[in-house]
């Protein structure tokens, strides 16, 4: 389901972070496709939960056809090294 989709996504997000040297308290911008803006709420629910509240991205959220079929969000995610 599409929670599911946007809590996988997240977690991959931490682990390209981690892999990086960097945690996701170092956020300094996202973008976040949805495939329908209706999806909105339900993924701001869990990014609410997820991201670090002392140090909020700036975060753009925009409605776009997926890049692979049957996704309903993309993240794209950049972090200043720690």
């Amino acid at each position: 389901d599409f929670k599911s989709q946007v809590r996988t996504a997240l977690a991959k997000v931490d682990r390209w972070l981690e892999a990086s040297g960097t945690d996701k308290s170092k956020l300094l911008q996202t973008t976040i496709w949805l495939s329908n803006i209706e999806d909105f709420d339900a993924m701001n629910e869990i990014w609410e939960e997820w991201i670090d509240p002392s140090n909020p991205p700036a975060r753009a959220t925009g409605v776009t056809r997926p890049a692979v079929p049957g996704y309903d969000v993309e993240i794209i995610a950049v972090a200043a090294l720690q």
